[in-house]
Order: C-alpha cells, then sequence, then structure tokens
C-alpha cells in the first residue's frame, strides 16, 4: 500500500513536506520529498500526521537515522523515515491526544481453538440444508483495564447462477476490547500481545493480527496498522499441545486473568523459551542450555519463595540460600508428579536424571572434563523436546489451566518436533 500525501511535522513548528506513505507486511516507512533539518543524531518524531486523497493518517514514533537518497529523476533529495505504527482515519496532533475507548483485532486460528462454527446440517425433505447460526459472545472482564469480548462473525458468497444459494461461508472471530475510560492506544495493544502470547500457548497455532480497529467517543473504526506483523508456524498437527476452549471454558476469565497478571514475570521466560526456535543456525546443545535457563528462571520466580532447603540442596549468597540447579530441576519434577499424578521423568530414575540434566547443563557452559555422566548428542536431542513439555504444562499450571487438563494433554501430545516452530515472536511491544 502506497499512500500519496502532504505530511506535517509538530515538533518542527507544523513544517510539512509532500511524500509517500509505505505500508508493507514487514515495515512502514515515509519517504518525503526534501531534506529535514541537519543534526548529529537520529530523531525521533513521536507524531507525524498526513492528508492524503486516501484519508486522514496519524503516523507514531517514526524515526530518521539522517539518512539521505539522491532522486535523480526530478534532482531532489529524498528522506526516509521507519515508522513503528499508523492511524488511519484521523489527524492527531499530539501525542496526548491518542486515546481510544475500545480495540478490536481478528485472531487467525482462534476459531479452531474455540470449535464453535455455528453450522447446522440437517436433511430437510430429502434434500440436504445448511444453516449458518451465529455463536453466542463469549464475554470476559480484565482486572484493572475493563471488558472483552469474542465475536463470532460471517460473510457469505453466493452462487454466481443462483443468487438463493449460498456456497460458501466465511467465518471471523474477533475480539473487542472496551474500556469505560479512554486509554493511550499502546495500553490496548499491550494487552492484545498478551492474548496473542496466551492464545499460542493454549491452542499452539498462529494468533496472527488481523484487521485492527480502534474506536473513540469522537470516532469510530479508526484502521491501526504496526510494523511488527511477525509470524509463527503452526505445530505440526501431531504436536500441538492444543488445549480446546470447551476444556478451560468454565474457568476461562480466571485463566485469562492470572495469565495477565503475571505476563511481566513470564515474559523472559517465554522468550528464552520460544526465541531459541527461530534460530536455525543454534546447535543442540545450546538450545538444551537455554531450556534449562528457561526452567531454572521459572522455579527461580514461581517456586523458591514457597520453599526450604537443606545445606546439601542449596547455597549460601549473601546470607540467603540458593538452590543448587539439580535441586530446581527435582523439585520441578517432583510438582508436577504429584499434581498431576504421572511420571514426568519419561521412565527414567528421578535421582539420576536430574544428575544427568545438571552434568549435561555444566559441561557445556563450562565445558568440565568428562568426568561425570551426561547426556549423549543423541540424548540432548531426544530430551530437549522433553523439557520444553515440562516447561509448557508449569507455565499453564502456573495461569490456572485445570490439572485434568494438563494431565491428559501430557500423556496423550507428542512433544517430538517442537524444533520446527519457527520466527516465534517476543510478546511485548517494544
Amino acid at each position: 500500500m502506497v499512500i500519496h500525501g502532504q505530511w506535517f511535522f509538530p515538533d518542527l513548528d507544523n513544517k510539512f513536506y509532500f511524500g509517500n506513505l509505505h505500508i508493507d507486511d514487514d515495515k512502514i516507512k515515509l519517504n518525503i520529498f526534501g531534506e529535514l533539518p541537519n543534526v548529529k543524531m537520529p530523531i525521533r518524531f513521536p507524531i507525524i500526521y498526513g492528508k492524503s486523497i486516501e484519508g486522514d493518517f496519524t503516523l507514531i514514533n517514526a524515526v530518521w537515522n539522517r539518512n539521505l537518497r539522491a532522486n535523480y529523476t526530478n534532482n531532489s533529495v529524498e528522506t526516509g523515515l521507519f515508522v513503528s505504527e499508523v492511524i488511519r482515519g484521523h489527524c492527531y496532533e499530539k501525542s496526548e491526544g491518542v486515546k481510544f475507548r475500545k480495540y478490536s483485532f481478528e485472531l487467525d486460528g482462534l476459531k479452531e481453538w474455540i470449535k464453535d462454527l455455528g453450522i447446522d446440517v440437517r436433511d430437510s425433505n430429502g434434500q440436504i440444508k445448511v444453516e449458518y447460526l451465529r455463536p453466542k459472545t463469549i464475554n470476559f472482564d480484565i482486572q484493572n483495564f475493563g471488558s472483552g469480548k469474542i465475536i463470532f462473525e460471517e460473510s457469505t458468497c453466493y452462487d454466481k447462477e443462483d443468487y438463493d444459494t449460498i456456497c460458501q461461508i466465511t467465518q471471523f472471530v474477533s475480539i473487542l476490547l472496551e474500556t469505560p475510560d479512554e486509554l493511550k492506544y499502546d495500553s490496548f495493544i499491550t494487552i492484545a500481545l498478551k492474548l496473542r502470547a496466551l492464545f499460542f500457548l493454549l491452542f499452539g497455532k498462529n494468533p496472527t493480527l488481523n484487521r485492527q480497529l480502534f474506536s473513540s467517543k469522537e470516532h469510530e473504526e479508526l484502521i491501526y496498522f504496526t510494523n511488527s506483523r511477525l509470524i509463527i508456524h503452526n505445530f505440526n498437527e501431531f504436536s500441538r499441545f492444543s488445549v480446546l476452549f470447551e476444556d478451560i471454558k468454565c474457568n476461562f476469565e480466571s485463566t485469562l486473568n492470572s495469565f495477565l497478571s503475571k505476563a511481566d514475570q513470564l515474559e523472559p521466560i517465554l522468550n528464552i523459551w520460544m526465541n531459541f526456535l527461530t534460530d536455525d543456525k543454534l546447535k543442540d546443545e545450546n538450545k538444551f542450555l537455554l531450556v534449562c535457563q528457561a526452567l531454572e528462571a521459572f522455579h527461580r520466580k514461581f517456586m523458591e519463595q514457597n520453599e526450604t532447603y537443606v545445606n546439601s540442596e542449596s547455597k549460601t549468597y549473601g546470607g540467603s540460600k540458593s538452590p543448587y540447579f539439580k535441586t530446581r530441576i527435582k523439585r520441578i519434577i517432583n510438582l508436577l508428579e504429584q499434581s498431576l499424578q504421572i511420571n514426568i521423568t519419561f521412565g527414567l530414575d528421578k535421582e539420576s536424571i536430574s544428575e544427568q540434566i545438571t552434568n549435561t547443563r555444566d559441561y557445556y557452559t563450562h565445558y568440565l572434563k568428562e568426568e561425570k555422566q551426561r547426556f549423549s548428542s543423541q540424548e540432548i536431542l531426544a530430551f530437549t523436546p522433553k523439557l520444553i513439555k515440562i516447561l509448557h504444562i508449569l507455565i499453564l499450571k502456573e495461569v490456572g489451566v485445570n490439572e485434568t487438563v494438563l494431565k491428559k494433554y501430557f500423556e496423550s501430545t507428542s512433544f517430538d518436533n517442537y524444533y520446527d516452530v519457527k520466527n516465534i515472536p517476543k510478546f511485548r511491544k517494544s
């Protein structure tokens, strides 16, 4: 999408330039015809607004890194600015004014998770009759924010020769966030990205943000674009975790609020786990180390403060005891085995598996002499997905997913293809 228009810079006394706004899937860039005031450092413009035939636009967080490009066609200079976000439909002249009451967006894959398609197929006088019955809206409240709704919508395609015959029904599932008072736009975006993270953990499918609309008291349905359209490739069908909405609908609201309240604590753990999967150049032992790091971080943040340790299980730093890594692994295994009533060690002795995980982690961290029993290269390849499985179960348990559901999926789901996941984003607005 290319928008030709006139672009105003409030930070430059509303000086304006003609130029083109390019909105692509991977970036948003404004090219203006002319040169900005000469400065030594990159310039950040909180707000730029523009007017064009396609409508009014507000550009948020535009950065000029002092690069210029000569346009020999018309003997002019072009200045390029990279833009974080764009709102289409209104010109906001100050950052303080970019506030809204509603924000709605579509999430790909959500309808498969909910599995409420609203299609009624029946036999009517010897003919198959198909009707679309719009599923009921799912309402939920978000603590210290406002309310939310999961809304079902549809579009119909009719037969070209018989306009009374529907040949296709396309279903859309959107999420609407509402607040009693107007809030900055990034408050909504932060909640949306955290919801995206939760839905990914629950149904293991690409929760891509689509068709994002903001609404305020004065302006309805202002379209929102962002340059952070990162893609999550799906798990293979047999390796998805796939907690269905039906499994958790009774406590969905409490699970959602629990995740949102703990999202900042979970963020580094999720990023350690998920971002290493995007780097194909990492060796298997590096992936193993990162998963161990994520498990250690989880224990430190969510378990350590509620436990006590004897001297053989911990070391003392600054007058307080800190458990050894081996202790952390054993406590994690004990927690899941006791709460889920399952064998979390995959048929191996608990003491032995904790020892080998620790020895392998210590070896590849410090490259000590091979005096202790550790995993071979093949065993690292086999056990890393299993450790991710433990981490996945831990996170969902922490945010309140029913333990019966977790046990069911732990026993029935293969996690051997965690390595197939690519391009998993950070789940926080930078």
